[in-house]
């Protein structure tokens, strides 16, 4: 079985939910998600902030309704997906890619297919042609990263718009965190690539 194709990437950003009128984010506050590795975003961005883990949705929004935590932290498309998206009870804080890198193959589908030529020329033909790319450059990315020993994680995000892409990166090692990104033109991306792995590898 081979990944012969993809289908269009979904809205890849995190959002932070709070109760209408509820204050910012401060110290001691109790932040709600549906996973574990989103813990660790979320201590990237606030300080002295202690998480719960739920791994449904509604039992987030259930424990910010409750007054059980501050805040809800998930991927945006999600809450979209399960029909929570409430304007009159909730404030929505969306973050932008360069605050919170998407893991690598956020919000993309694979389309799986056993090695025949004809399955594979049809997905491949059906392929999300610029998803494809990203997820190509993000991998490429990742993989030159990773080599350094220095280097613990490293999370890549790559968007097109028309001719134009972009590339944020967030990467952890022995000497803490780094987050980089490099904007230009899509016909240049070798080179924005090469610019970003040179900047993660003179910081680590």
């Amino acid at each position: 079985v081979v990944i012969s194709g993809v289908l269009k990437r979904g809205d890849s950003r995190y959002v932070m939910i709070r109760k209408r009128h509820a204050k910012d984010l401060i110290e001691n506050a109790v932040v709600a998600t549906d996973s574990y590795s989103k813990t660790e975003r979320i201590k990237h961005m606030y300080d002295g902030i202690s998480c719960v883990v739920e791994t449904d949705i509604r039992k987030c929004i259930e424990k910010l309704d409750a007054s059980e935590c501050d805040a809800v932290f998930v991927l945006l498309e999600d809450i979209k997906a399960a029909r929570l998206h409430n304007s009159f009870l909730y404030r929505y804080t969306i973050m932008d890619y360069g605050e919170c890198v998407p893991v690598h193959g956020q919000g993309i589908y694979a389309m799986l297919t056993k090695e025949k030529k004809e399955a594979v020329r049809t997905a491949r033909d059906i392929s999300h042609k610029s998803t494809a790319v990203c997820f190509e450059i993000e991998d490429v990315i990742i993989n030159n990263v990773m080599q350094n020993v220095y280097v613990k994680t490293c999370d890549v995000y790559a968007k097109i718009n028309g001719d134009r892409l972009e590339i944020y990166a967030d990467v952890t090692g022995n000497r803490g965190r780094v987050c980089v990104n490099e904007k230009g033109e899509l016909a240049s991306k070798n080179v924005l690539t090469r610019k970003i792995v040179d900047r993660i590898s003179k910081n680590m």
